[in-house]
């Protein structure tokens, strides 16, 4: 499942509901995207937290313009 940082952070967790609510043997992971000059990482770090602590494996896409280096 995709997390799109430019709905926020509240969508984010929206989706994490969702995903428990589904069968997760079709579902591995959640991943961070959309325009990285949208959206801060920092405010998605306590939703990847819970999606770990669902058993969630994780992709982050971050610091992939020369603005946001300090994501890395």
């Amino acid at each position: 499942m995709s997390i799109n940082r430019q709905q926020g952070a509240q969508n984010a967790y929206n989706t994490l509901e969702l995903i428990k609510q589904l069968d997760s043997s079709y579902i591995c992971g959640v991943e961070l995207s959309g325009d990285p000059r949208n959206g801060k990482f920092e405010d998605f770090i306590p939703v990847f937290d819970r999606a770990r602590q669902q058993g969630l494996k994780i992709s982050l896409h971050c610091a992939e313009i020369p603005e946001q280096m300090g994501e890395s």
